[in-house]
Parts: structure tokens; sequence; C-alpha cells
């Protein structure tokens, strides 16, 4: 018997609705409130997927599961690393460099194919995911000692993402006239700088560090995670902080919107030289994406994750942005290059 607690959100095109085991849990829900406030929905919404939180005993592996994911394999699911790259084969040639991933893995995945039950467990053991595929219910262990927003909320979207063709990759994103502007990186490189600056002149902000990317039809489609940007202050590295941008917006950002272009976020040789674009080619830009997709992908398809992403680089414009002088980037900076 679920709690009556219960609160509904929506995750790109994803509506999902969080309840407690019971009332006890209704302090986790809380929490788990907090963290996506942003994503709250009318409760009239109809759920796609529930999400349960339970307590932490009552998680149990049962004796059929079998160790089914292994290390970081880029969102493909397989038994062993090397398995990835088959699902690879008809994009990359057999000569071509494979793209490095740097990741590490932080979660095993035991599946029960008798039960069709995947067992999501971080190696921290602060809570594990039960999903159970022919109920659409998600079920979350947690021991009540830490606070939920460490891990758990985008470990969450991976695994329920996966589900319905939405898949987490680093990124930032802020949207231009409807579309989204996504911008791809290396930690610290400049995108959250660049996307603030953007925003201060009217762009719309999509996501910080983490965005889902899926397809609606043939359209690619940004669905925006609205946690707290992180940026570093007094520029040290070391020094990372949280700001909850959301609230102080006059509102909300939209949850999904259409992707109009991809950038490569790279420094410009010196500060002072001016950002420009220079085009990619497709399929580098898709070793790129694959090389920034979130490590916790462990639940996705492996080809409709690959087909997926390989449509997107794809079907828009692909770009290396040499990010120079801020006073040079601007939405038209984006818009006119386009239309060259």
């Amino acid at each position: 018997m679920y709690s009556s607690t219960s609160f509904k959100i929506q995750i790109a095109n994803l509506c999902l609705e969080l309840c407690g085991y019971n009332d006890e849990d209704s302090a986790c829900l809380q929490d788990l409130k907090r963290i996506f406030k942003h994503h709250e929905v009318d409760g009239d919404t109809t759920a796609i997927h529930r999400i349960v939180v339970c307590a932490f005993k009552q998680f149990e592996i049962t004796p059929e599961a079998t160790l089914r994911w292994v290390a970081p394999c880029l969102g493909v699911a397989g038994i062993l690393p090397f398995r990835r790259w088959r699902l690879l084969a008809n994009i990359f040639s057999p000569n071509k460099e494979r793209p490095k991933y740097s990741g590490t893995c932080d979660v095993r995945c035991y599946k029960d194919s008798l039960r069709q039950v995947n067992y999501f467990i971080p190696e921290n053991s602060q809570w594990r995911i039960k999903h159970v595929a022919n109920e659409h219910v998600t079920y979350v262990f947690f021991d009540g000692l830490i606070d939920m927003s460490d891990g758990l909320p985008s470990m969450l979207i991976n695994v329920l993402g996966n589900l319905y063709g939405c898949y987490l990759i680093f990124a930032s994103c802020v949207a231009v006239d409807g579309q989204a502007l996504l911008f791809t990186g290396d930690s610290g490189i400049g995108k959250t700088t660049l996307c603030m600056e953007l925003m201060k002149q009217g762009a719309t902000y999509i996501g910080d560090d983490l965005v889902l990317v899926y397809l609606d039809g043939e359209q690619a489609m940004v669905g925006s995670l609205l946690f707290p940007i992180k940026y570093y202050a007094n520029n040290i590295y070391s020094h990372k902080k949280k700001s909850d941008i959301v609230s102080q917006l006059p509102q909300r950002p939209p949850l999904n919107v259409p992707l109009k272009s991809v950038y490569h976020v790279q420094r410009a040789e010196s500060a002072n030289k001016e950002s420009h674009l220079e085009p990619m080619q497709k399929d580098k830009m898709f070793e790129i994406m694959l090389k920034y997709t979130n490590k916790a992908n462990t639940n996705a398809d492996g080809r409709h994750f690959v087909d997926t992403l390989s449509y997107i680089c794809g079907s828009v414009p692909c770009y290396h942005l040499f990010y120079g002088k801020y006073d040079d980037i601007t939405p038209s900076f984006f818009a006119d290059h386009d239309q060259r």
C-alpha cells in the first residue's frame, strides 16, 4: 500500500509520480521534492512512471540475479566493455580511432531476467534502485542518513530516462528564440560562464552541467534539468559553488525545447582573442558527445542510444566554438553564423 504523500514532476517529456511506501517515508519525499521543485506539475497530470521511496531494510537481491553491467560503457549496456564497440561498428570504420572515455564506474547493475527486475547499487551503499520493468515502477531504497541530493536525482533520471529514450549528457544549454544551443566541453572550460553571458542578453536557461537529449519523431530535443547551477568562485577550480538560478528567473524555463545546433567549447589562444566558430564534422561531434555521456547510463538499450545520438549529430549543425572575449558572445553571434 502506497502512502497518501506524493507529488508529480515532469522531466523532459516524462511525467513521474514520486510517493512513499508508507507515511514514514515522507521525510525522504520532502527531500526529493526540494531537489525537483522546479519540475513539479499539477497533481491531475497523468504519470508515465511511478517512483516509490522505501526503507533501506526492504531491499534485497534475489538469488537469481546475475551481474549484467560492468565498466563505464558510454550508456551501452553489456557484459564486457568490448561489446560496446560492436554496437558502433556500423558508424566507425575498423581503422578509425575509437572515442576515449576517462570516467570511472561507481554503480553496479544486477539483472533478474526471470522477474524482469534491474537492481542499481552504488558502491557507497547510500541508496539503491530496484526497477520492475513490467510494472512501470521504480523503488528507491534509502538509509535516510545522507542528503538525497548526493547523486540520487541524476541516477534516477539516468535509469528512468533511458527506459523512455532520453539520455543524459554532460553539457550546458540555453534557448534563443525557442531553440536550444547545446554546449559540450571539458569540466571548467567555461560552459557555465558562456551560458550566463547569453542569459544576461535574453537567452533562456535550460540546464547547466547535465541535460537530456532525445527524439520527438524526427526532431532532436533537449530536456532541461533545473538543478542548481555550478560555478567556480574567484575562478578557482576547487572553490565550486551552487546557485539556484531558476528561483531568480521571472518564470520557469521550458522543460523541453527543439535543438538548433551543438557546439564543442574550447578556449581560444588567449582570453583577449575574438571568439569564433568553425564547422565540425558530424562523426567527430558524435565521438565527443559519446565522451560526455553521463557514466551512469547503465540501463540504456545500447543500439537505440547509439542510433539516437548519431541521428542528433547528423540532423543539426555542429561547430567548434573557440571561446575568447566575453563581449563578443551574443545570441546574434550564433544566429548569424547559422544563416551563412
